[in-house]
């Protein structure tokens, strides 16, 4: 053997990694020869397919294009590894020690990285493929392009990480924590399920997200501006403060849904359930054309400018909401609360106000007819 291998050896297997696998704590020691040999073998190789190299301290090494699949390489040291373009497909990785390790265009599919610390990890364009990652440390992690088919990431940490572009077809994320993630124009249509996840502060700008899975999920603060949810199932998931201007809503379902404060400016609703839903100080406009509101709370929206022609308002709470501008032609109040309401050059023609609560609304410059006129005259602005 070349005596730089053999000093190189001494090097990399002299002491045992210092990662412990829990599950295995009370493994014998490793076979020390049968260890030696392998790492022998991949050093010299890159061929160790299926390997025992438990424990094996391979901190820093290069193993750019290493056949490793199948390997044992729990509770190893693989502290500032290059596996560019390795292959570790299937590999056993639990407990190992991935600090700054690189893994980009690696191949982990099928890989075992259960409750691993791979945070900031740099795992873009990575094939992981039914890998399990349950209960793993991925904020801050580079994800980029990566393909995360059926991955299992139940209970993972995302926070932070790069997931744009990410392969994410049948991917389990439920429980998942995914503050502040990047997901811009990613499609998650296919993810098998995110509910009861955490996504404040995601940006999802013109993400796919039709037809998912989203009950009861953390969305405050998050970005899905021109995002698609057509069909999404939204109910009991919180919104608040969320971006959804120019989203598609088509037919989902917000019931129970909070969107205090959403931005829903230009949003597609044609559909929508958004029965229980609360939307208090939330701003809608666009085309909403004979969108149902009825028994919502829209207190202190801001509906100004929004095409509401034939709207269902019926027994909705919109104390303080403003409606300067909008077409409300045809809208139905009845049993409203329109207390302190406003309805600056509004087209209220043929609207309905049977019951509704007028104390202090305002119709200055409404656009009434003879339907409408007797309310307008009620606004003591216009005495």
């Amino acid at each position: 053997m070349n005596p730089t291998v053999k000093l190189s050896l001494g090097i990399y297997i002299g002491l045992l990694a210092p990662a412990a696998l829990a599950t295995d704590v009370h493994d014998p020691p490793p076979a020390t020869l049968e260890l030696s040999q392998a790492v022998e073998q991949l050093l010299t190789t890159g061929e160790c397919g299926g390997c025992f190299l438990r424990y094996a301290n391979l901190s820093g090494q290069n193993l750019s294009g290493a056949q490793l699949g199948g390997a044992d390489l729990t509770a190893s040291d693989l502290s500032r590894t290059v596996f560019y373009r390795a292959n570790l497909a299937g590999a056993d990785l639990r407990g190992a020690d991935l600090a700054s390790a690189s893994l980009g265009s690696s191949d982990l599919s099928g890989a075992d990285l259960r409750a691993l610390d791979l945070s900031n990890g740099r795992l873009s364009r990575a094939l992981l493929r039914g890998a399990r990652l349950a209960g793993s440390d991925l904020t801050g992690a580079n994800l980029g392009a990566a393909d995360l088919t059926d991955a299992d990431l139940r209970g993972a940490d995302l926070s932070g990480a790069i997931l744009r572009h990410a392969l994410l077809a049948g991917v389990d994320l439920s429980g998942g924590r995914l503050r502040d993630v990047d997901l811009r124009q990613t499609d998650l249509s296919k993810v098998g399920t995110l509910a009861g996840s955490e996504l404040n502060g995601a940006d999802l700008y013109k993400a796919n997200l039709a037809g998912c899975n989203l009950e009861a999920v953390l969305l405050v603060d998050a970005d899905l501006t021109g995002a698609s949810l057509a069909k999404a199932r939204l109910a009991g998931s919180d919104l608040s403060q969320a971006n959804l201007s120019k989203a598609d809503l088509t037919g989902a379902d917000l019931s129970g849904t909070v969107l205090v404060e959403a931005n829903l400016t230009g949003a597609m609703l044609s559909g929508a359930r958004l029965n229980g839903a609360i939307l208090i100080g939330a701003r809608l406009s666009g085309n909403l054309i004979e969108v149902n509101l009825s028994e919502l709370d829209l207190s202190g929206a801001d509906l100004s400018g929004a095409n509401l022609k034939g709207a269902n308002f019926r027994n909705a709470r919109l104390i303080g909401a403003a409606f300067h501008r909008a077409n409300l032609y045809g809208a139905d109040f009845t049993g409203a609360d329109l207390s302190k309401a406003s309805f600056h050059h509004a087209n209220l023609r043929h609207a309905r106000f049977d019951d509704a609560k007028l104390d202090g609304t305002s119709f200055k410059d409404a656009l009434s007819d003879r339907d409408t006129a007797e309310v307008q005259s009620m606004d003591p602005s216009d005495k």
